[in-house]
């Protein structure tokens, strides 16, 4: 049987420090041997206050993405199990 769609049931972080250094532990299923997770901080979860954050934004937006940043990791295999 083909699996279905990823699913995330739990997590244990919903954001943290952009310099990273925290395990983020993700519980799902359906979850491909070739799963990996993206991060990113997006236009609309910043302050809009900022007008360097501001004009970044609008140069993303304008750019056709509304991601700040971006960086996909693939997750610890020995964790991943099907």
């Amino acid at each position: 049987q083909p699996p279905g769609v990823p699913e995330i049931c739990k997590k244990s972080l919903n954001s943290c420090p952009v310099d990273g250094g925290l395990e983020l532990f993700i519980i799902g299923k359906n979850f491909l041997k070739d799963t990996h997770v993206v991060f990113q901080e997006t236009y609309d979860s910043v302050n809009a206050d900022d007008p360097a954050t501001e004009l970044v934004g609008r140069q993303q937006l304008i750019a056709g993405t509304s991601a700040l940043w971006e960086q996909s990791v693939l997750p610890d295999k020995e964790y991943l199990h099907q």
